[in-house]
């Protein structure tokens, strides 16, 4: 990563925060902020188009007109006009997954083995997801072939 004054990368006329969200952006860059023990930074989110970028309803998530991203990181792959969200915690209202006819990902991870077509969450069981052959627990990880009991395989 290569540290460079705001002044020199960022256009303040044109610059904007988008609302619920960590990413901005300006006439020529999209732009993801990252908070942490040093008060955070923000970094360019490569690839993205500012003309047509729009934040998603979690502010980790957002999609140009080509792409997909999870914060700065692109979901290689993801077609955004046919895009899913799938919200885990009814409470909080996260994104848990996202997925397209072809790819699932969890967070900017595809999801190994993923069926798209038939991939879905579920509640009050012990996975979290599942498709027409495997169970998956919290992040993604597969646990066994659907029918079997949970247990991670090996």
């Amino acid at each position: 990563m290569v540290e460079l004054p705001l002044a020199t990368t960022l256009d303040p006329a044109t610059y904007e925060e988008l609302e619920n969200s960590m990413f901005s952006k300006d006439k020529n860059r999209v732009y993801c902020s990252y908070a942490n023990s040093g008060g955070g930074f923000r970094c360019v989110v490569n690839g993205a188009d500012p003309t047509t970028f729009r934040a998603s309803p979690d502010y980790q998530y957002g999609f140009d007109a080509q792409h997909g991203f999870y914060c700065a990181h692109e979901l290689r792959g993801l077609h955004p006009g046919r895009r899913q969200l799938l919200y885990g915690d009814t409470v909080a209202h996260f994104i848990a997954y996202v997925k397209d006819d072809q790819h699932v990902f969890y967070q900017d991870a595809p999801v190994p083995g993923a069926d798209a077509h038939t991939f879905h969450l579920v509640r009050g069981r012990a996975w979290e997801a599942e498709d027409k052959s495997y169970r998956y627990k919290c992040c993604g990880q597969r646990l066994d072939e659907v029918g079997n009991s949970a247990r991670p395989l090996k």
